[in-house]
């Protein structure tokens, strides 16, 4: 039986059940096989991207900005190729200042595509200046995965298998997303323009803070199978994001709590059925498949 995620509110605790630290990732084979028949195959490349959306610091509204070169829609969302390592994300919209940033994904192996989620908040640049030189900053980071594993029990589109030839097969899962931040309590006491400056300075490296929400956000993953292969389930990993901003001004320390999902990576694992050779499932089906939430139990 699937069970819905339960993640915390702007106040309250991030729930998770913690399986790996920072920096972890797949060190397991995805490609299992019941005999020892070989059928020549190469995976595909591994896939990376970068997705996100757009909004105003100021209301929290999308934004049609232009990224990388590439203007979006009235909705403010983007989803464009990246590279394993550092990429650089430009985002450029008239009357707004200028967000450049820098984000560092993962590689992952043949066969499996990951995306690292980018949401930015743009400052009007009507908005009045704050003299950033007094403000001592410092950002801190904790990331443990959760993986969600699915099978055609979860869906029926996941029920694929291959001919005499290898196949690819698109779908997308609706996974978990937000981020949540105690931002508007840790800076009660901070003057007006100071808390102004904070919340324009996270926006623009974290995006609009809101709501955790389940199954709320649609990603592509592309199951590559080589020939005779049934497919066993599709691993989600989620990426979770623990970030304490510390801000120093005037003798004061302000600290902002901040979680959420910034990575998403999927691979596939599959069996060779070397007995049968036969095509079974909807191997040419291309039903969407709505993926489940993840199990974190409450701390």
């Amino acid at each position: 039986m699937k069970m819905k995620t339960k993640f915390f509110g702007i106040s309250a605790k991030l729930a998770l059940a913690i399986l790996a630290v920072s920096g972890s990732l797949f060190t397991s084979c995805y490609d299992s096989v019941d005999s020892d028949m070989s059928v020549p195959y190469t995976p595909p490349a591994a896939k990376y991207f970068l997705s996100g959306t757009i909004t105003d610091a100021a209301t929290g509204l999308p934004l049609a900005a232009t990224v990388n070169g590439t203007t979006l829609g009235t909705d403010g969302t983007y989803f464009i190729t990246a590279q394993a390592g550092a990429n650089t994300l430009t985002v450029t919209k008239s009357g707004y200042a200028d967000v450049t940033r820098t984000v560092t994904i993962p590689t992952v192996e043949a066969g499996q595509s990951i995306t690292y989620v980018a949401n930015v908040a743009m400052v009007s640049t009507a908005t009045p200046p704050f003299d950033a030189d007094d403000v001592t900053i410092n950002i801190s980071s904790k990331t443990t995965w959760i993986d969600n594993i699915l099978t055609k029990a979860d869906d029926e589109s996941l029920n694929i298998s291959t001919g005499d030839q290898a196949e690819n097969f698109d779908r997308t899962f609706m996974v978990d997303a937000g981020i949540t931040s105690d931002i508007e309590t840790a800076l009660a006491d901070a003057p007006a323009d100071l808390a102004r400056y904070i919340k324009n300075y996270l926006g623009t490296q974290f995006g609009t803070f809101g709501e955790y929400q389940d199954n709320a956000l649609p990603m592509p993953f592309t199951i590559s199978l080589p020939a005779y292969a049934i497919l066993d389930n599709v691993t989600v990993r989620y990426y979770y994001v623990k970030t304490l901003a510390t801000f120093v001004y005037d003798g004061a320390t302000y600290k902002v709590n901040i979680a959420g999902i910034d990575t998403y990576s999927f691979s596939r694992k599959y069996t060779i059925d070397s007995h049968s050779h036969s095509h079974n499932g909807h191997g040419h089906g291309d039903a969407i498949n709505a993926g489940g939430g993840i199990v974190t139990p409450e701390l």
